[in-house]
């Protein structure tokens, strides 16, 4: 299968794999008598697919470099450079992701939203109109407000780490005011 026309690995698994938008194989080669060969026989990231197909003139480096951030690890920062030079990756170290021009040309806007976190001002307008609303809030409301408004690419503690610095800089704003300590803190709009 490897070698049966003379190609050789990298024509006929990794450049094949490529041509039909599929994750690079992987070797491991921490025994020295064998090498394991993993082939991924399924998509890992649809948005390297749609990468790979609405960009068919990728050189054969960054297509590596892509296929690594899809794999859920870094490339090197050069790679990096690159890919968000042509507008093909955004988002901060380690969580890299395709950008809007990509999910526009390939139709996939709503998974990139969903990605993509909105500006800080955003959450918390939310968090202010909320309070105007229903008076006083305690923190497991706004978790359940803001979670699913946020990144995907969040893990839940980075969600509700990131209510929490939310809360702290309208609190530091002198928008908001809290009373009492840890779950039965309550969160109000500070009167002025």
């Amino acid at each position: 299968m490897i070698d049966t026309m003379g190609f050789g690995i990298r024509e006929i698994m990794w450049k094949g794999q490529a041509r039909r938008y599929f994750p690079l194989p992987d070797f491991d080669l921490s025994d020295p008598r064998h090498v394991v060969l993993h082939l991924p026989g399924r998509f890992i990231d649809e948005n390297y697919s749609r990468t790979l197909l609405s960009h068919a003139d990728l050189p054969w480096p960054e297509i590596l470099a892509l296929d690594t951030i899809q794999k859920g690890q870094l490339p090197d920062e050069e790679s990096i450079g690159r890919l968000r030079a042509k507008g093909l990756v955004e988002g901060r170290k380690p969580r890299l992701h395709v950008t809007s021009e990509i999910a526009a040309v390939t139709d996939t806007e709503p998974e990139y939203l969903h990605h993509k976190a909105f500006d800080d001002q955003y959450y918390c307008d939310l968090i202010l109109q909320y309070l105007k609303q229903f008076r006083s809030a305690r923190r497991s409301k706004f978790n359940r407000l803001l979670e699913g408004k946020l990144s995907d690419l969040l893990t839940p503690v980075q969600k509700r780490t990131k209510i929490k610095n939310l809360l702290q800089r309208l609190q530091r704003e002198g928008k908001i005011e809290v009373e009492g300590k840890t779950n039965s803190a309550v969160w109000r709009i500070k009167d002025s």
